[in-house]
């Protein structure tokens, strides 16, 4: 399951906005603006209207829902946010495609290089992104984020790539969900490396490699990773974490001394499970395990989110 929709954000409400509802009230408000089902009001036609409004350019976050009844096109509307970036100078957080399953599967979300959105707007401190399909990342340098955060049931190693080549002198959070092969994911456990042992990110302090059939050949990886010694949070959940990966985090001194451990959702045994809240205590998490299906001889582990 993808997460709850926000409800606060950058300290503000979180509310939705159609113009039905007339004049937004920039300063108390962030908003979130999507197709509306009932209505049949494209996302184009609601940002349109939304810039028209005195008092726009206050904005300080903007989420984008659904852009019509069909997501495969959502990155090509999304692409309106840049033709009109003069409206919201002073932007600074953004969530493209923040879709609940009711409204569009992730899988569904056709999505494109995050980067000239980077560039659009400066002064943006946490980005977000939902969806599947074409997601890349050119190298780029930007002074003010702080959170990256990248959700799909499968993304290009591109866009690993393009995300640890890039410059980002602020960044405390990078969080991304690897997915699966059958829905996008393109690289290997391998792919991961340059950000475990090659950080390039010297604030940072949570590290999400999340939501990866590969998640034990990573939790081997991040085991001995040099970038645990700057890290408060290592998260390796919603993936097919098994007892060997479990194994290699619970040897690892540098895990040891991390702050948080989030591994929910995940296939490791009860016993393991039980050795890590001796060691950890609270600072673990191994709730939701799960038991992989069985079809004849056959047994079939599965992440959290693909579809």
């Amino acid at each position: 399951m993808v997460p709850a929709k926000l409800t606060e954000w950058m300290g503000l409400p979180v509310k939705n906005w159609k113009p039905a509802d007339g004049t937004p009230e920039f300063s108390k408000y962030i908003y979130r603006i999507g197709f509306d089902w009932e209505d049949s009001v494209d996302i184009k036609n609601s940002l349109a209207q939304f810039f028209s409004f005195p008092g726009v350019e206050e904005t300080i976050g903007l989420s984008l829902g659904a852009n019509t009844e069909e997501c495969s096109e959502f990155y090509k509307d999304a692409f309106f946010l840049i033709e009109n970036k003069a409206k919201l100078p002073n932007l600074k957080a953004l969530f493209l495609a923040e879709c609940d399953q009711e409204e569009s599967e992730i899988s569904w979300i056709g999505q494109g290089d995050i980067s000239p959105f980077l560039e659009a707007f400066p002064l943006l401190e946490d980005f977000r992104a939902r969806g599947c399909e074409g997601f890349t990342a050119t190298p780029l340098r930007h002074n003010a984020l702080k959170k990256l955060v990248i959700e799909s049931g499968g993304l290009a190693k591109s866009l690993l790539k393009g995300v640890h080549e890039s410059i980002f002198p602020e960044l405390e959070h990078l969080e991304l969900w690897l997915g699966t092969e059958e829905y996008g994911w393109d690289g290997k456990a391998e792919d991961t490396k340059p950000l475990l042992y090659e950080n390039a990110f010297s604030k940072l302090s949570y590290l999400g490699l999340k939501n990866s059939d590969e998640q034990d050949e990573i939790a081997k990886l991040a085991a001995e990773a040099p970038v645990l010694g700057q890290l408060k949070v290592l998260d390796l959940s919603l993936g097919v974490l098994k007892n060997a990966g479990g194994e290699a985090l619970l040897a690892s001194e540098a895990v040891q001394k991390l702050e948080k451990l989030d591994l929910h959702h995940h296939f490791m045994g009860t016993e393991l499970m039980a050795r890590f809240v001796k060691l950890f205590g609270t600072s673990v998490d191994v709730s939701g395990r799960e038991e992989p299906d069985t079809y004849g001889d056959e047994i079939y582990y599965y992440i959290a989110v693909s579809e």
